[in-house]
């Protein structure tokens, strides 16, 4: 054999070698390189993120005291009862209506489910059954102003008891107030 035959052999051998073992190297390096980028990706989408926090609190903090307490008074922490009760009778009276009877339900079918509203969508309600006596057109100042009260109520069933558009009758109504 000459020795060019020889160098090739070597060569030949050496490539294939070389082939054999750094082949499986560059399919490392190229998962490497995947995920790099994959990480580059993850790293871009976070700091976007943290822009958009930052821009978040920014906001919030530009957001007023008095939007803050008028947010509390329409949705307050717990039922806040008293504070809705001298809205009421404040409602009522301005109205020229009587308030005869205001009766919180906390224990009802399906109040434990509104109580785990309250954890999962940070909102519940809490029943009221209320009575007022007064005229027709009294009646519906009232329910204006209700509507306009910054606290959120949600009527759903009234019942009138009397007769005349003139003289005062009764109202029953039932509803719910929402808290957090």
């Amino acid at each position: 054999m000459s020795r060019f035959s020889a160098a090739l052999i070597l060569i030949a051998i050496a490539a294939l070698v070389g082939y054999f073992l750094l082949r499986p190297q560059w399919a490392g390096i190229q998962v490497d390189r995947l995920e790099i980028q994959r990480l580059h990706d993850v790293s871009k989408e976070l700091e976007d993120l943290i822009a958009l926090r930052d821009d978040l609190i920014a906001e919030y903090a530009s957001i007023p005291d008095e939007d803050f307490r008028k947010i509390q008074d329409a949705v307050p922490d717990g039922f806040a009862t008293g504070d809705y009760l001298v809205d009421l009778e404040t409602i009522a009276q301005r109205n020229g209506m009587a308030l005869t009877q205001v009766d919180f339900t906390t224990t009802r079918p399906g109040a434990a489910a509104s109580a785990g509203a309250a954890a999962n969508n940070r909102y519940a309600t809490l029943p009221i059954a209320l009575a007022v006596n007064g005229t027709y057109t009294s009646f519906r100042s009232f329910l204006a102003d209700i509507e306009r009260n910054l606290r959120l109520t949600e009527v759903n069933s009234m019942t009138f008891s009397g007769v005349g558009s003139t003289q005062p009758f009764g109202i029953s109504l039932s509803g719910e107030i929402y808290y957090r």
